[in-house]
């Protein structure tokens, strides 16, 4: 049984799709040219107009309320069927795990910047890092 997946939803999921592929390569590039630099010089850079953090959760949250909008009209339509129901569902559950990636690395960029203490940075939520965890040396000392 072959499905057929209707423009606009493939159209969405390719869009996703490769957003988060180049979101997560340029994650990694930032990381491998630190050179001892903090990542938040990279990705919240003051010199630019649009610094890479807010261009890819302004993107993110653009996608959601358009796969959001896109969503609500066919069930007020009355045009969807289960299928439909489960690949927005689908759709919204990736995008809110992004953003709380995002979220995720703004609190490390906040600790980064020395605004989060260890104990603040470090809650049950992070448990699985241990407590002496350096991931970059601009990191901030605890005083």
């Amino acid at each position: 049984m072959v499905l057929k997946i209707p423009g606009n939803k493939a159209l969405l999921s390719i869009t996703v799709a490769t957003f988060y592929f180049c979101f997560q390569v340029f994650i990694i590039l930032s990381a491998l040219q630190l050179n001892g630099a903090c990542l938040s010089a990279m990705w919240l850079d003051s010199s630019t107009i649009i610094s890479p953090y807010f261009s890819f959760l302004t993107s993110v949250l653009l996608i959601l309320f358009f796969g959001v909008v896109l969503g609500g009209v066919e069930v007020v339509r009355g045009s969807f069927n289960k299928y439909d129901l489960v690949f927005y569902s689908i759709f919204v559950i990736v995008l809110l795990f992004w953003l709380n990636g995002l979220h995720d690395l703004w609190r490390t960029f906040e600790y980064e910047k020395g605004n989060l203490s260890k104990a603040e940075y470090f809650t049950e939520r992070y448990a699985m890092w241990p407590q002496n965890y350096e991931h970059s040396k601009c990191l901030q000392s605890d005083k």
